[in-house]
């Protein structure tokens, strides 16, 4: 349940003997105990938020579309543009470390001594072992990363030189490189379609980074540098923007988190051996925890996006002591329930690896009528099914756990979201970017490395949809994305009468409550 708790004289009393004990010379909040519940009604508990990273072999790469990997895609000069080659180096983008979990960027990488893989198991921390060819100078020792073959090689750059995939005298040299499109540059030979011209070598110049020529050239081997350490291979670019999203000052504390792989499905927040700790607030340790475990996530095997979507559903329909829903589920002796929460599942995947979608399928379809909770019907009429067999699959398993309820022994109380209004209530209930959903539901949303068929799946739910390789607003992106996950609940907040203030000499001390717990803070 969701309860409405007025503490405000409980909380006058201990601020008044905060101030007492500070006042004989105790140390800050010595002894002083606040209270969990805060003094207002709850809008909503504190979110649940289930994350499924993809670990898949396809993560491995350093090219998207899929398409590059046939036959001896890698010799063309495309494949060194990010105008076809979207993971590769753009010029005209500004690339970004990955953070620790205090949410401090870890170091820029050295152009003359770029990690091949700066994520190491056991800690969120930069390592080097030069023994293991683990930097490389990308003035004079490039390489093309392509496809990593085993977890192992990720340390070493395991690519493919530059003077083997062009007879161009200037790259002999081992400088990194790139390509940038233009078609102006041989009008001669760089003609057809825009398909076909993406695809032609004559329409595309080579750029070297080399040290500026003159004072005041740019140089921009310092963002080749960290484009190469932290975003070169899908694997590497997945864990640095979640790094950057779950930074302390984009998602709160109070946010409990589950994760899984898709090479090992299941979720846990902290111990593996208990099936009732699926989800803990992200406070500090919890937070250092979830660094460790991102960034030591290696190559995995097996899975689906499909299979870790019903993964997800089947958390989120559990009772007992593997209810999410418990105010503590870590706990086993914690039973109450609380039937206002909201609950989320992020996928940041490159969208490959589909398998699982169309074995798991579940109605309600999409192409059809349904009824859902609270009694409102749904119609497809003028909703297009998504191209191809497993999107369209992973499409309808996204609606089906937003349009179920997945426990209705509970209270539909879950507060709705709405974020567009319509003039016509009716519109803004199936306006996609809203959701009305009073019942236990899941909202899907996908961080994708350029598999744009996902947003569907995302919107299927509710959910928001971020091209991360593509866009460029991707820090306002995130930011976006994170708000969701507070948006239904007030977030770090205050008691509603002014009694919960004090002034103390020239410090006023103010008391806050989020679901981590109370606060006291000098304002």
């Amino acid at each position: 349940m969701c309860r409405n708790v007025s503490i405000a004289n409980i909380l006058w009393f201990a601020i008044l003997l905060f101030i007492s004990s500070s006042s004989r010379g105790q140390s800050l909040g010595e002894g002083l105990d606040l209270f969990d519940i805060p003094p207002h009604f709850l809008k909503a508990a504190a979110p649940n938020l289930l994350l499924t990273f993809d670990d898949s072999d396809k993560m491995y790469r350093g090219y998207m579309p899929d398409i590059l990997g046939t036959d001896s895609q890698h010799e063309l000069h495309a494949a060194k543009s990010s105008h076809y080659n979207k993971l590769y180096y753009n010029p005209d983008k500004i690339y970004r470390p990955a953070k620790n979990h205090l949410g401090e960027f870890l170091p820029d990488a050295d152009f003359y001594a770029a990690l091949n893989n700066p994520f190491v198991i056991g800690g969120a921390r930069l390592v080097t072992r030069a023994s293991r060819g683990e930097r490389i100078n990308l003035a004079s020792e490039y390489q093309l990363r392509w496809s990593i073959s085993s977890p192992e090689n990720i340390f070493a750059a395991d690519g493919i030189p530059a003077r083997a995939t062009d007879d161009s005298d200037a790259m002999r040299n081992g400088a990194a490189y790139y390509y940038r499109y233009d078609p102006t540059l041989n009008t001669a030979q760089c003609i057809g379609t825009e398909q076909q011209k993406s695809l032609l070598d004559a329409c595309y110049r080579y750029v070297e980074l080399r040290a500026p020529q003159r004072r005041g050239d740019s140089d921009e081997r310092g963002n080749f540098a960290n484009w190469y350490q932290y975003h070169s291979l899908a694997i590497l670019a997945a864990k640095t923007i979640a790094s950057q999203l779950f930074s302390p000052e984009i998602i709160p504390s109070g946010v409990r988190l589950g994760r899984q792989t898709l090479g090992v499905q299941g979720f846990n927040s902290d111990n593996a051996d208990l099936s009732h700790d699926v989800v803990r607030p992200l406070n500090s340790h919890q937070r250092e925890k979830f660094y460790d475990w991102l960034y030591g996530i290696e190559q995995g095997r097996g899975g689906g996006l499909g299979n870790a979507l019903v993964a997800a559903g089947n958390v989120l329909s559990s009772q007992g002591a593997a209810s999410p829903y418990r105010q503590f589920p870590w706990r086993l002796n914690s039973a109450e329930e609380v039937s206002c929460r909201v609950s989320h599942h992020l996928m940041i995947t490159n969208g490959y690896s589909l398998d699982g979608g169309s074995s798991l399928f579940q109605s309600p379809r999409l192409n059809e009528h349904l009824t859902l909770p609270d009694g409102r019907v749904y119609r497809p009429e003028g909703r297009n099914q998504a191209a191809g067999e497993e999107t369209a699959a992973l499409e309808n398993l996204s609606l089906y756990y937003w349009a179920s309820d997945l426990r209705a022994d509970l209270e539909n109380n879950v507060p709705p979201l709405y974020s567009q209004n319509h003039q016509d209530d009716t519109a803004s209930y199936w306006d996609q970017r809203n959701d009305p959903a009073s019942w236990q539901h899941m909202v899907t949303h996908v961080v994708s490395l350029g598999e744009a068929d996902l947003e569907r799946v995302a919107t299927a739910s509710r959910g928001k949809f971020i091209d991360a390789i593509n866009s460029d607003t991707l820090e306002t992106d995130l930011n976006t994305l994170a708000s969701r996950f507070s948006s239904h609940r007030f977030g770090r907040s205050t008691a509603l009468t002014d009694t919960t203030a004090a002034l103390q000499g020239e410090v006023l001390y103010q008391a806050q409550f989020d679901d981590s717990g109370g606060h006291l803070v000098a304002l």
